[in-house]
């Protein structure tokens, strides 16, 4: 009986309080203050009380998921209030209209008005440090995201075309690009401008080398100049990439706020009903105006004419004003 004895103080002094999982922690039924503690697990609506409030910043999918090739539950509208359950690398797994699935961080934003209030009180005068490049003009610094001002470059999932009409993940590449541009000279300083809609902080950005990276962006095609925020202060290098053909000028491409419009434009779609579509837009042939598609989304030539000739949008298929839609189908 000695290991027994031995078993029995090991357990007394050695309690395994510190290994609880996350749970609630509340006083014995006998009420003493200083009696034993019993763990009473959340259920499934307290935990979700207790979650984490985000929104979305765009319009965005629903994954069954956290791979962005996973099956799509529902598509999100831009602000739409989601509760963080779960984090799977640069995936939060969120519940939103009484559903649970995957969206990728770079695409939630705080939600609580009193945080982003909480920074307006003291707005910063400069932010400076290392800086990962979250999308074309939003950066990261010590945690803080910065928008950069005056310009807009295409999202990150959005699609573009190149000289020969071949698709290509344009937004993607030109993050790539923006954060090999920010790793070769730090640290990256941004002063303060105001702060976005988002609760984002808005700033003009230089590399620890003077370079203005805003500046750069525009300048090498990567990004357009944004006359509403900008009054026009990046029109000549955007005029200049522009004749010289670099990056998106190389080819076709939607303007960013133009693009980000269609997508709200389809989730508000979706949300009536995904496949209902009012009787105005059906059309013969099994064609429809309603969502707006982009060449990427168009199966062939007759449907790319279709919506060129019945479709409020379809002019925007021809990007040359030829007369032919999504050259790399007709």
């Amino acid at each position: 009986m000695g290991w027994l004895a031995a078993f029995a103080l090991f357990a007394w002094y050695y309690p395994t309080d510190h290994k609880r999982p996350i749970s609630q922690v509340v006083p014995s039924a006998d009420g003493s203050a200083n009696g034993p503690l019993v763990e009473q697990a959340p259920t499934p609506a307290e935990a979700i009380r207790q979650a984490p409030m985000l929104r979305t910043t765009t319009a965005i999918d629903l994954r069954s998921e956290p791979t962005s090739d996973s099956p799509i539950i529902m598509i999100l509208g831009p602000n739409v209030p989601v509760k963080v359950m779960a984090q799977s690398g640069q995936w939060h797994e969120v519940s939103v209209a009484s559903k649970t699935g995957w969206i990728e961080r770079v695409y939630l934003a705080e939600n609580d008005p009193r945080q982003a209030t909480a920074r307006k009180s003291a707005d910063p005068a400069v932010i400076q440090g290392s800086a990962l490049a979250v999308d074309g003009d939003t950066i990261e610094i010590n945690g803080t995201r910065v928008r950069l001002n005056g310009i807009d470059a295409p999202e990150y999932d959005q699609q573009c075309e190149d000289a020969k009409h071949f698709t290509y993940s344009c937004g993607w590449q030109i993050t790539s690009s923006l954060g090999k541009f920010l790793a070769k000279s730090k640290p990256i300083r941004c002063e303060f401008v105001t702060w976005d809609q988002y609760g984002r902080f808005v700033g003009n950005c230089t590399r620890a080398d003077g370079t203005d990276v805003a500046s750069w962006l525009v300048k090498n095609g990567l990004a357009l100049d944004w006359p509403k925020y900008s009054h026009g202060a990046y029109a000549s290098q955007q005029s200049a990439a522009k004749a010289s053909k670099l990056g998106v000028w190389k080819g076709l491409f939607e303007e960013p706020w133009s693009w980000r419009a269609e997508q709200a434009e389809r989730s508000a779609v979706a949300k009536q009903g995904l496949g209902i579509m009012s009787s105005q837009a059906q059309a013969s042939g099994g064609y429809s105006c309603e969502p707006r598609r982009t060449c990427s989304q168009i199966g062939s030539c007759k449907e790319a004419n279709w919506y060129l000739s019945n479709c409020s949008w379809g002019g925007k298929l021809d990007r040359d004003n030829d007369g032919i839609p999504c050259e790399s189908l007709c």
